[in-house]
């Protein structure tokens, strides 16, 4: 697998991962807003990324995505190996599961704040500064 592709995986199961985390908050009586959504702890997601099962992700995800777009592909082969019945398919979302766990604790560690949100991960992307928080 290329850099590319893995990085697009890792990218959709991390919003597969958040928007599970998400749905629980709304589950549990919080609005469904951006506020919401920037609140989610990234701990939450870490430990969503490794402690749900594959199917959970993709609960209420649309079954007919657009074929030219390269995040929806990812989502494709993610169902694919959640869904696969062969042994290669559970082993490929284990390791992703890791990697997307390894990277968000990564990211908490690093961070200037001791609890930052997943609001802070599209401030860091815009400003490329972690230190960009407020």
């Amino acid at each position: 697998m290329d850099a590319d592709r893995g990085d697009r995986l890792l990218t959709a199961l991390a919003a597969l991962a958040i928007r599970a985390v998400t749905a629980d908050a709304v589950a549990s009586g919080k609005p469904s807003t951006p506020e919401t959504l920037h609140a989610i702890p990234l701990s939450a997601v870490a430990e969503a990324a490794t402690s749900r099962a594959d199917y959970e992700f993709l609960a209420g995800t649309a079954d007919h995505v657009a074929a030219d777009d390269p995040v929806e592909d990812a989502v494709r082969v993610i169902r694919l190996l959640s869904c696969g019945s062969r042994e290669q398919g559970p082993r490929w979302m284990f390791c992703i599961s890791r990697e997307l766990h390894r990277a968000l604790v990564i990211l908490i560690d690093r961070s200037p704040r001791p609890a930052p949100q997943c609001g802070a991960l599209s401030r860091w992307s815009d400003t490329a500064d972690p230190n960009a928080y407020d």
